[in-house]
């Protein structure tokens, strides 16, 4: 008797229980269909180094898995979200919606409390060494030798990264940075530079960062990626994400200078386009001055993500002088092959207009390029992942840029500020690059672009932009 009254009250909880958490959603051991959303999403995380999958360490999208084991899976990648990229993190989201109940029910908790086990109160301290040589001919700017064809440096660059969650929701950040002076080069070293301190967070559904930051976007030609950039910024939506930015950089402003000279060829006494030839004397640094950054993304995919952006400073003088930036541009990147990642970007700078004077045969002045133009393709292969020894990658590209695209030197192709020196602006080439971790937390890349001028000899008279690096960078 006493047996069957507890079978019984046992089968009554159990159904209750059973029955109460599958009204609240669907049944968790339930098998997510094979053409569910969620399987390539996932398998996106994985080769994001996200997702280290599930049972023997692989997920495998053609084996069907409960509601659960997805679960589990979104929750070993919400985990890892502070190392997601824009892209990664609206896909967690939505996965984390999608199976919000069966995360409850695996007690992970909504939001970003979760990132680090008791984190509140604590403060991550991490820190990067790079040790650099360059290589490039007088065409690059800052590598100008009167005495050379090229010239050689090296640098190396100390990073002290820390950050702390304020709640469930704030977190600040700080970045200080010192560089030595380039042996082989010039200047003096640059001790403790404060290059990050901002604080994130979301209000009212927008992610909100303010302070001094890294305002990166998913484009490089109408946008950047470098610290030392003070304002703020709100990102809206999910899928469809639009960012707004205003930031300046502090400084003192220099002027570029262009002159143009003309070759009669034909001797007609007349100037014909093909005769011109632009040559930048002086670079030009736009501080202190407020510069507006929007950008539109759109996730059609995990694997594909279009975005058009829009730069622009108070600067447009449409002439000799100022680095005046109009940019608009659209790119794309997609990631649906194994271990290949393809990209690329278009872009106008429709405020930039370079005008000169053809010595005293004509006194008015001459446009010798209006509304120059950049675009780059660039294919990866592969991921170097610092964490684990013995993974590469590899890239190809090429970029076009027309003198006067980037006349500040704000925008910095594709790859990233590496390449900032052989920036877009009158430059057009090949550039490949190779990336190695051989120990961990150790990566070691090379990077060469045989550029070319686009618009005639650019600076030193120089018809030679090739460049190449090679550097070590160390995380700790």
């Amino acid at each position: 008797m006493k047996k069957s009254l507890t079978l019984a009250l046992a089968v009554m909880f159990g159904t209750t229980v059973a029955g109460t958490a599958l009204a609240a959603s669907e049944n968790p051991f339930e098998t997510v269909k094979s053409n569910h959303w969620a399987y390539p999403a996932v398998t996106q995380l994985v080769k994001a180094g996200l997702v280290d999958g599930y049972g023997d360490g692989d997920f495998r999208g053609d084996k069907a898995i409960t509601r659960y084991e997805m679960a589990s899976l979104v929750a070993k990648a919400m985990s890892n979200v502070d190392k997601a990229d824009n892209a990664n993190k609206a896909l967690i989201d939505k996965l984390k919606a999608e199976y919000a109940s069966e995360l409850k029910n695996l007690g992970v908790r909504m939001g970003n409390l979760e990132k680090k086990v008791n984190s509140l109160g604590k403060m991550t301290i991490g820190g990067e060494l790079r040790i650099r040589y360059d290589s490039a001919a007088d065409g690059v700017l800052g590598f100008t030798d009167a005495n050379s064809d090229k010239k050689e440096n090296g640098q190396v660059r100390y990073r002290l990264n820390m950050a702390a969650a304020l709640d469930d929701n704030w977190k600040v950040a700080a970045r200080y940075e010192s560089a030595a002076a380039k042996f082989g080069g010039s200047g003096s070293d640059n001790p403790n530079n404060l290059a990050r301190a901002y604080i994130e967070g979301d209000v009212a559904g927008m992610h909100v960062l303010a302070g001094r930051g890294n305002f990166k976007t998913f484009n490089a030609y109408t946008g950047w990626d470098k610290d030392n950039w003070e304002g703020g910024g709100v990102t809206i939506g999910n899928k469809l994400t639009l960012d707004l930015y205003a930031m300046k950089h502090g400084g003192t402003n220099t002027t570029t200078t262009y002159t143009t000279t003309w070759d009669d060829k034909n001797s007609d006494g007349k100037v014909t386009n093909d005769e011109l030839s632009t040559k930048a004397i002086t670079a030009y640094s736009q501080k202190n001055t407020w510069y507006k950054l929007s950008q539109l993304k759109y996730a059609f995919s995990p694997e594909f993500t279009m975005a058009a952006q829009w730069l622009k400073n108070p600067v447009q003088d449409r002439g000799i002088t100022g680095a005046s930036y109009d940019t608009i541009g659209i790119g794309f990147k997609y990631t649906g092959w194994d271990n290949l990642a393809l990209s690329a970007e278009y872009a106008k700078n429709r405020a930039a207009k370079i005008r000169g004077t053809i010595g005293n045969t004509i006194s008015d002045k001459v446009v010798t390029n209006n509304e120059p133009k950049g675009y780059e393709i660039k294919l990866d292969y592969g991921k170097a992942d610092k964490n684990k020894v013995g993974s590469w990658a590899s890239w190809v590209g090429y970029r076009y840029a027309e003198d006067g695209f980037d006349r500040g030197d704000m925008t910095t192709g594709f790859r990233h500020d590496n390449a900032s020196k052989a920036r877009m602006n009158n430059i057009k080439g090949v550039e490949v690059g190779f990336d190695y971790t051989f120990i961990k937390n150790t990566k070691f890349e090379l990077f060469y672009i045989d550029g070319k001028p686009v618009n005639g000899n650019d600076i030193a008279g120089s018809d030679n932009k090739r460049m190449s690096y090679a550097q070590m960078e160390v995380f700790f």
